[in-house]
């Protein structure tokens, strides 16, 4: 064991990279840890030749491979995951451990004892997400819920991302031990730095208007409807950011409406994103109906840029956007809605529109070191 006195591990199932919202998430917890005196191992999973921006201490484990599609498929990839990092942490001794989650499996298999004392973060319940439509995935959400109520008083502390998580913590789950924290996803220093240095794009003689998605491409955020606006608008540039399930699906739809204004530009490491972020007269982002709990983690970086954007969903995001300004909401999966509201933009002249606002209260409450350090203080 280090002769560390304050030694604390980072356990998650995803890879520690800065251009994954998770992973973000985490480095300013390992960040602010090792700035405080701790120790800190971190403990997270990585695709085969998939790049990790912390192997100089993190002990990198080696993914399960989806042995076979759809929802069972990926169970039991989450779950082997999980024994193999719980496995390769109860190697080494620490004083201090967080578990954080997205992944239900780090919950649900979490060992009694793994460390004196043992933290839970919150970034997504994502068993709360299964559809009721589907006989298989109600009876598994019940299980899961179950789950994790049994585990969740295992925990010394809970952290959280936004009141809606707060709530089923204290109230569904019934946590006992004390208030979660609340730390919103929010944004990192460095990178509010950085994006609220940006200016607006510079006019050019016939330079078309640009609108960009950035973020994961997921079935969450259904980027379908971003393509289909694309087809009514054939004189505005749509610029898609990003990686994930169902970007081939989103690709083939391109194909399919011939489309000649919509790009992929792929995952970008974040000096190229700076320059999309740059160069974008709108930004877009959306969730469907089933993730209203959620909040995007983009929408902080969208609202540190002070850019204009629209918005395509419910719930938790929206009751954030409520204290800010430069934005529109509109329905979510709605293609027609989408064009209005590129046109409304338009009309009242919102693109190139910068809001000092936004960066000014972003700064003031969302910065996501200041939310971290009063969390370490109060686990110390």
């Amino acid at each position: 064991m280090s002769s560390y006195k304050k030694n604390l591990a980072i356990v998650m199932s995803y890879p520690l990279r800065q251009e994954l919202a998770a992973g973000n998430r985490m480095l300013s917890f390992l960040h602010v840890a090792q700035a405080n005196g701790y120790q800190v191992s971190v403990y997270s999973l990585s695709n085969k030749n998939e790049r990790s921006e912390l192997n100089q201490f993190g002990y990198v484990i080696k993914s399960c491979p989806l042995i076979f599609p759809g929802f069972f498929g990926r169970a039991i990839k989450e779950t082997v995951n999980a024994f193999k990092l719980f496995h390769a942490v109860k190697k080494r001794k620490h004083n201090k451990v967080l578990i954080s989650i997205p992944s239900m499996f780090l919950l649900f298999l979490m060992p009694r004892k793994l460390a004196k004392a043992t933290y839970l973060d919150v970034r997504d319940l994502t068993w709360e997400y299964l559809s009721e439509q589907s006989y298989i995935q109600r009876v598994a959400k019940f299980v899961f819920r179950f789950l994790a109520k049994r585990k969740v008083n295992l925990f010394s502390a809970i952290s959280v991302t936004n009141s809606c998580e707060y709530k089923y913590c204290s109230e569904v789950l019934n946590f006992t031990k004390q208030s979660p924290f609340l730390l919103p996803n929010g944004i990192s220093l460095e990178n509010f730095q950085k994006l609220s240095a940006i200016s607006p794009p510079l006019p050019k003689a016939n330079k078309q208007l640009t609108i960009s998605y950035i973020g994961n491409i997921g079935i969450p955020q259904n980027l379908s409807t971003f393509v289909e606006a694309a087809s009514y608008c054939p004189n505005i540039i749509f610029n898609i950011v990003g990686a994930g399930e169902n970007l081939l699906a989103v690709k083939k739809l391109k194909e399919e409406k011939k489309l000649l204004n919509v790009n992929f530009l792929g995952s970008l490491p974040w000096n190229e994103l700076l320059n999309v972020y740059s160069e974008s007269d709108i930004l877009y982002a959306q969730l469907n109906l089933d993730f209203s709990g959620a909040v995007p983690s983009k929408l902080y970086e969208y609202l540190s840029t002070g850019k204009f954007f629209i918005y395509g969903g419910a719930g938790e995001a929206l009751n954030l956007l409520k204290g800010f300004e430069n934005h529109l909401t509109i329905e979510p999966e709605n293609a027609g809605k989408l064009v209005d509201a590129i046109n409304e933009s338009i009309k009242k002249e919102f693109p190139g529109h910068l809001s000092s606002a936004n960066r000014i209260k972003i700064e003031n409450s969302y910065i996501r070191e200041h939310h971290v350090e009063r969390w370490l203080e109060a686990i110390a």
